[in-house]
């Protein structure tokens, strides 16, 4: 597969990262989350991810959880899932999230 990097775009990254079965505690309100729906990931190339994170408008996240690994395959710019894991809440909701992989 040589430089070329599988790309995901996860826009419902957020929702399968909180999605649960978490009761609403008997005081009859919602998380939120039940209208979500799960989509497949869209694929894009790595120019136009490339474009995206230049730009500011998305976010680069190497979506292996081991720390060896994507630290070997890290590209500029990214971040790795634990960074993202632990930023999450600061995200902005609309913020598009590209994945890589090897």
């Amino acid at each position: 597969m040589g430089r070329s990097k599988k790309l995901l775009v996860c826009t419902a990254a957020i929702a399968l990262m909180f999605i649960s079965a978490c009761a609403t505690g008997g005081t009859g309100t919602t998380t939120g989350f039940e209208e979500w729906e799960l989509v497949e990931p869209e694929r894009i190339p790595p120019e136009v991810a490339y474009q995206h994170v230049r730009s500011g408008d998305a976010l680069l996240v190497c979506a292996y959880d081991d720390e060896e690994t994507c630290g070997r395959l890290r590209l500029p710019d990214s971040m790795t899932l634990y960074q993202f894991e632990r930023n999450l809440m600061y995200i902005p909701v609309d913020k598009e999230i590209i994945f890589y992989c090897a």
